[in-house]
Parts: C-alpha cells; sequence; structure tokens
C-alpha cells in the first residue's frame, strides 16, 4: 500500500479507544521504510519499467509519479527516468526525499495536481486505490492524460477486484530497523458489496528501544469492475493494454494496465 489518500489525513488514536484514519501516511509515515522496504520493490519497478518501454511510442527520459508515497519505486525507476514525485502527504514526501534527493518532489492530489507540462510516462502504482468513486477515479486518469505527451505511457495497478479481497500484507512478519522492531497486520474486509469502497484495516505492534505500543489504522479503498476500469480510460482516449502481475509470493496476479496516449 502505498500514499495517496483522501483530502484529510487521521489525528492519531490507539487500539483501545478507536481506529484513526489514514494514520500511516501523517504521524505514522515514519514506519513505511521498515513495513515496505524498498529493496521489495526491485522486481515490481523492472516489470513498470518494461511495460513503458514496450508500449511507448516515443523516446521515454522523463516519468511522472503521482501518489508516490515513500519513493520506493522511484528508487528504481530513476536508474531509466528523470522521475518527479507527487504525492499529498508530506510525510511520505519527506521519507522520498531522504531516499531519492536527486529528483524533484511536489506535494499535490492526484485528482487536480496540474503542473503545465508534460511527461513521456506516467505512473500511479497502488495510491490509485484511494479513488473511491467512479468520478475520483475518472479525475486521477485525466489528471495522466493532462500531463501525458502523445506517445506516451501511463502504467496503472489494480489491486482488488470485486468478488473475493485479497489480503497483502505480510501478516506477523517482523521487521527490524536499528532499535525499532515492527509487526503488522492488515485486514481487508467488505461491509457492502454494492458499493465501490472497501476497509483496510492495519494494526502496528511497534517497539522502539525500550518503549513498546500497538496502534491502528483504517484506510477506506475504492474497488471497481475491471470493466469500469477500462471503459473510465478509453472514454478518457486512453489505448489500453492489460497484462497480469504480482510481486508477492502466493498472491494471485491482478491487472496491471499500460495506457497510452495516442500520438494523432
Amino acid at each position: 500500500m502505498h500514499s495517496g489518500p483522501g483530502p484529510e489525513f487521521g489525528q492519531g488514536g490507539d487500539f483501545n479507544t478507536g481506529i484513526s484514519q489514514i494514520r500511516l501516511y501523517s504521524d505514522l509515515a515514519w514506519l513505511w521504510p521498515i513495513m515496505s522496504p524498498p529493496e521489495d520493490y526491485e522486481e515490481e519497478a523492472a516489470n513498470i519499467h518494461r511495460l513503458i518501454q514496450a508500449h511507448a511510442g516515443r523516446k521515454v527520459e522523463t516519468l511522472l509519479e503521482l501518489g508516490c508515497g515513500g519513493g520506493h519505486n522511484a528508487s528504481h525507476l530513476k536508474r531509466h527516468y528523470r522521475v518527479t514525485g507527487v504525492d499529498l502527504s508530506p510525510g511520505m514526501l519527506e521519507n522520498s526525499r531522504r531516499l531519492n534527493p536527486e529528483i524533484e518532489h511536489l506535494e499535490g492530489d492526484m485528482r487536480t495536481v496540474r503542473l503545465e507540462r508534460r511527461f513521456d510516462a506516467v505512473l500511479i502504482h497502488d495510491a490509485i486505490n484511494y479513488m473511491t468513486t467512479e468520478a475520483e477515479l475518472t479525475a486521477a486518469f485525466k489528471t495522466a492524460w493532462e500531463h501525458l505527451e502523445p506517445g506516451g505511457v501511463f502504467v496503472t495497478q489494480i489491486e482488488q477486484l470485486p468478488g473475493g479481497l485479497i489480503n497483502y500484507g505480510d501478516n506477523g512478519k517482523q521487521h527490524r530497523h536499528d532499535n525499532t522492531r515492527l509487526v503488522f497486520y492488515e485486514d481487508n474486509y467488505d461491509p457492502d458489496p454494492t458499493d465501490t469502497t472497501y476497509e483496510c484495516t492495519l494494526v502496528y505492534l511497534i517497539r522502539d528501544g525500550e518503549d513498546y505500543r500497538i496502534e491502528s489504522d483504517l484506510h477506506i479503498l475504492g474497488i471497481f469492475p475491471l470493466t469500469t476500469w477500462m471503459s473510465l480510460l478509453q472514454e478518457i482516449g486512453f489505448k489500453v493494454y492489460r497484462t497480469e502481475y504480482s510481486g508477492m509470493p502466493m498472491v494471485p496476479k491482478m491487472p496491471i494496465l499500460a495506457c497510452v496516449r495516442p500520438l494523432a
């Protein structure tokens, strides 16, 4: 799960007093490099690079990542492209700046940001999951279109489809960095299969030196049929190529879309 939350961030809370929302992108952003280290993204970033190269109708030198989060994909893609990272979370942008000091970072919302320039490729990784209505999903796709050169490629990933949620977290696995030990649990649950959202609850067991605490977090995420993804992209004007990919062992492959803005 990457950064790309809605307009408001949770303001704290703990497991005993209620679950607060989207803390991973505010007061708990410092946990991200521990729970999902950059080296885990090498294979996934290589797949994104292959898709861009396979479908681009132009030479690709620049890449815009919307919802760049902590910059873990960018840490690999910057070997191939001049990367600009945009994210709504100041905490995640700070993580990415530490990891990728040489790339450009900008604060912005993928639904509305306009940089008044175009790129050879655009990426929205799993931050697209924070689009919870068709209108929001369309807005993010339009942002990608507006920032893409003709012949350029927009790559985005579908993490969940209706009909059976997948849990992606390494539930119960220990992660360590310096004096911090983290164990986290992820639970995806759809209380109403007739709407376009589901709940992702995260529980963090944090031992930082002698300090031990349990924190919790709730993310409301979007879920849409594949036909909705395809039709919205095609209505904007993209030519869409579908493939499948799973970056985690024992996790089913899910669609990843390479969307080309035509030259004409």
